[in-house]
C-alpha cells in the first residue's frame, strides 16, 4: 500500500471501523479458502468411516448368523425332500402301488362316510421319471359328505389328484347306502391319480424277477 494511499485513510473512529472491516474480510477470505474445504473434508472423511463401521458391524452379524442360517437351510432342504417323498404312493411294482392306493382312498372315503359302490384299478401311465396309479370311483352320497371326501383327499399327504368328476342327481325315492334324506342323493363317479418313482421296465423286470425266485426250476 503506497504512501500516499496510506494517508488518505480515514483516522479515528472511522480507521477503526475500516480496519476491523478489513480484517473480518481477511478472515472470511481465509475462511472460505482453507478452513471450510478442510473441515469439508473432515467430515466427509467422518461419514465415510460412520459407513465403514456400520458396515463392518452388519458384516459381523451376519457372520455371526451364518451358521444357524446354514442349519435352517440344510433344514428346509431336509424338509422339502421329506415332503417330496411322502408325496408319492409307496410301492415296488404298479400293483402294489394300486393295492396301497386303494387301502388310502378306502380310509379317506370311510373317515368322509363316503361307501364306494365300485372301484376300478385304471391301466398305469408313464409320466416323466413316475408312475401314475389310478383308480375309477362310484358312489352314491350327498353334496357334504362328497365335498368332505374331496378336502380329505386334497389334504391327503400323498399327493391325490382328482380328475373327471361326474355328478347325477338321482329321484327322491333313490335313496340307499346310508344317504341323508335331508340333501338329494348324488351318484358320484371321479378318477383318483398317485405317483410312484419308478418306470415300466423296472416294474416287469421286478416282475421277472419274482417269477423267477417263485419258480427255481425254471
Amino acid at each position: 500500500m503506497s504512501a500516499s494511499l496510506i494517508k488518505r485513510l480515514p483516522e479515528g473512529r472511522a480507521g477503526q471501523v475500516l480496519a476491523v472491516g478489513m480484517t473480518l474480510a481477511a478472515l472470511g477470505l481465509v475462511w472460505s479458502g482453507c478452513v471450510a474445504p478442510l473441515t469439508g473434508l473432515f467430515a466427509a472423511r467422518e461419514a465415510a468411516r460412520a459407513d465403514q463401521a456400520g458396515m463392518l458391524a452388519h458384516m459381523q452379524m451376519i457372520a455371526a448368523d451364518l451358521p444357524s442360517l446354514r442349519r435352517i437351510a440344510r433344514e428346509a432342504k431336509a424338509d422339502r425332500t421329506t415332503g417330496s417323498a411322502s408325496a408319492l404312493i409307496p410301492g415296488a411294482t404298479d400293483a402294489i402301488a394300486a393295492a396301497n392306493l386303494q387301502n388310502a382312498l378306502q380310509d379317506l372315503a370311510a373317515g368322509s362316510g363316503v361307501l364306494p359302490s365300485s372301484v376300478e384299478v385304471l391301466p398305469a401311465l408313464q409320466r416323466g421319471a413316475f408312475r401314475r396309479i389310478g383308480l375309477q370311483i362310484e358312489a352314491t352320497t350327498t353334496w357334504p359328505i362328497l365335498i368332505s371326501l374331496m378336502k380329505a383327499i386334497n389334504d391327503s399327504a400323498l399327493g391325490l389328484v382328482v380328475d373327471d368328476l361326474s355328478l347325477h342327481a338321482l329321484s327322491d325315492g333313490s335313496k340307499g347306502n346310508g344317504i341323508d334324506a335331508s340333501h338329494p342323493a348324488l351318484d358320484a363317479s371321479f378318477m383318483v391319480f398317485a405317483f410312484r418313482a419308478g418306470t415300466e421296465a423296472g416294474d416287469h423286470a421286478l416282475t421277472r424277477s419274482v417269477a423267477v425266485m417263485t419258480n427255481p426250476a425254471n
